[in-house]
């Protein structure tokens, strides 16, 4: 591909980003390698761990597209599409830490992550049939919310 690639962290969501004594500090960066840039900012901005209106992450977003040496910011289309990616995968990992590492704390995040992911697909427009089965999991949502409770 001629996409512009740099060095992408690859897990930049809060949980990585602490600050000590002041001082920003990314941890977690085993993972990096060079990507698209709109991967780490879609990770940023649809972190399950967080929750961020539509509103407050497109004033985000249009920040990042006012202040990066970018000309245009991120391309639109290719930043819901890292968004998407990166959402199967966080949905991924939480099934895998809950049902495999006994991590049950995990359940909790997949019910943002399939909303958020709904919510990109249906602006993407894209793949229809993955669509069609995130709108079933309402009931395994509110499954995983009932052993929450």
């Amino acid at each position: 591909s001629k996409l512009e690639r740099v060095l992408v962290h690859r897990d930049f969501q809060s949980h990585n980003i602490q600050v000590k004594q002041g001082e920003i500090h990314l941890i977690d960066f085993q993972g990096m390698r060079f990507g698209l840039p709109e991967y780490d900012l879609a990770s940023l901005l649809y972190d399950p761990y967080v929750a961020i209106q539509e509103a407050d992450r497109q004033i985000l977003l249009d920040y990042y597209s006012l202040n990066t040496f970018r000309p245009g910011g991120p391309r639109r289309k290719i930043f819901l599409q890292c968004a998407a990616q990166r959402l199967m995968q966080a949905c991924g990992a939480y099934g895998f830490l809950s049902q495999q590492k006994g991590k049950t704390q995990y359940l909790e995040y997949i019910p943002p992550a399939i909303h958020r992911l709904k919510m990109v697909l249906e602006e993407l427009g894209e793949l229809k049939s993955l669509q069609q089965l995130l709108k079933r999991t309402s009931d395994v949502t509110q499954k995983i919310r009932t052993q929450q409770a």
